[in-house]
């Protein structure tokens, strides 16, 4: 039986849903979206965390997360973006690190645990997995770039983020961007007006520091990469917006990384191909399961 469990806020006193296997998130105002399956069927992955991207939410992954190999699968609202609350620094790079940190603690010690991160959230996945490598058993980073290496922006992508002041300028971005990310003539004028409603969700704050810090944020180096022992498998869309042979390189990075190619997607391929997606990273998920 699989069911979609309430959105909530919890905070560290807060109740979750008891068919839950985690009591609580992190801090206040942190709000996630949750699968839990209470069937038999064997699966690989007892838990997986589901990472958005920026100017998303935890909506982002609703056409994929019911296909995925897990028993439990929690996907936050990073904070200050969808429905959880976030200001300032409140909203940056390192908070967004400090708030997947304890919820990986939270609930590492339930089963295999798999992170799955999604541009943005990519690098948090990757720095997240790094300093906490006893509770994460495998990664899968989807359309993002290593955590190697110093997290770039492109001028026009600063003068963008520079550009958000308010609702409206926030709403002028997002409609900028959202058609770059999916693939051409794949989106309904409804979706897109959708897509941009979600990502208007997003306080300014969190839209301009999140990549702003994580542009400023230290790489963790080549070093801190090559000790994360776990399977780690990189995908791309086939006509991503991030240069070719981006996945290849992110993989390069762990010594357990793997690189391949999501047929027909672009940089969302969670949204635009997740059957496909899930073809990839259901079988990555067994291989790794049985190599523990």
């Amino acid at each position: 039986m699989e069911r979609l469990l309430r959105q909530t806020a919890m905070g560290d006193d807060g109740g979750a849903d008891k068919a839950a296997p985690t009591a609580t998130l992190p801090r206040p105002g942190l709000n996630c979206r949750a699968i839990s399956r209470t069937d038999q069927h064997p699966r690989s992955f007892a838990c997986a965390i589901l990472l958005h991207g920026w100017g998303s939410s935890s909506r982002f992954w609703t056409r994929f997360a019911p296909l995925l190999d897990a028993d439990f699968i929690i996907s936050p609202d990073l904070r200050g973006f969808g429905a959880s609350q976030g200001e300032g620094e409140l909203a940056d790079f390192a908070q967004h690190v400090a708030d997947v940190r304890l919820l990986v603690d939270r609930i590492a010690g339930r089963g295999g645990l798999v992170i799955i991160g999604h541009s943005y959230g990519g690098l948090i996945a990757q720095e997240v997995a790094v300093t906490r490598p006893s509770g994460v058993a495998a990664m899968v980073l989807l359309s993002t770039q290593s955590r190697a290496e110093t997290f770039t922006l492109t001028e026009a992508t600063r003068a963008l983020i520079g550009s958000i002041r308010d609702a409206a300028s926030r709403a002028a971005a997002l409609r900028r961007l959202i058609p770059r990310y999916y693939r051409p003539g794949s989106l309904s004028d409804a979706e897109i007006a959708a897509l941009v409603e979600d990502g208007c969700r997003a306080s300014p704050d969190a839209l301009r520091s999140s990549l702003l810090s994580a542009a400023a944020a230290k790489p963790l180096g080549e070093q801190a990469l090559r000790a994360a022992d776990m399977p780690v498998l990189a995908l791309g869309g086939e006509f991503d917006i991030l240069p070719e042979g981006a996945a290849a390189r992110v993989a390069a990075a762990f010594p357990g990384g793997t690189a391949a190619a999501v047929a027909g997607a672009a940089h969302c391929a969670a949204y635009d191909q997740p059957e496909r997606l899930a073809a990839l990273i259901n079988p990555f998920l067994n291989r790794a399961r049985a190599s523990q």
